[in-house]
This record gives C-alpha cells, structure tokens and sequence, in this order.
C-alpha cells in the first residue's frame, strides 16, 4: 500500500461519484479506500480495459472482479486522472452500473 504515496501528489483530490462526502485531499483517504476494498475483495483482479492519454489526463476504463465475490465486482470504471510531476494529483471516476454482472456485452 505504500506505493500510493509515490503515485499520488500530496495535494491529490478525488472527485468520483463513490467518495464520501467531505474527503480531505491528500493520499492518505485513496490508500485506505484501496486497502478496504482488498480486504473486502482478497481476491481482487484490475484488468485495464481501455487507456488513453493526452498532455496531463489519462483515462483509463478497467474491471474490478473477485473471484469469490462475482456478484458484487464484475464492474467497469472509467477513471480520469490529471497527472503533474509524475504523480496523480485528481482524480474523477465513475462506477459503470451497465457492466455489472457482464450486462455490457449483451449490448
């Protein structure tokens, strides 16, 4: 977990529709949401769907899945990142609802 605080700026702010209310800026609240969703998930698996990047975004489509949890993983999100110096200073990203459970290929 501590690799999150070379990739995100001390001033990293995230702005997606699953962060709680009032989150402070800072690594600090993206390392627990990680380290809460692997104790949730321990058999967690990020598979990067779609990448494209452009002067200081990245957007970037993956899958979350655990294999003994197919009901509640299985979704996408599209996250984008503004990166400066290296590091990920923000953050916006949104769960897709559509791909849940494989629902997005049966379009």
């Amino acid at each position: 977990m501590n690799i999150g605080n070379v990739n995100f700026a001390s001033n990293f702010a995230d702005h997606g529709t699953d962060v709680p209310a009032g989150m402070p800026p800072g690594p600090a609240e993206a390392i627990a949401y990680v380290g809460d969703a692997l104790k949730r998930f321990p058999d967690l698996h990020v598979t990067i769907e779609g990448l494209i990047a452009e002067d200081d975004r990245v957007v970037v489509r993956n899958r979350w899945t655990d294999s003994q949890a197919p009901e509640e993983t299985g979704v996408s999100r599209d996250s984008i990142w503004r990166i400066a110096a290296r590091r990920i200073c923000g953050a916006m990203g949104v769960f897709g609802a559509a791909a849940r459970s494989g629902e997005e290929e049966k379009k």
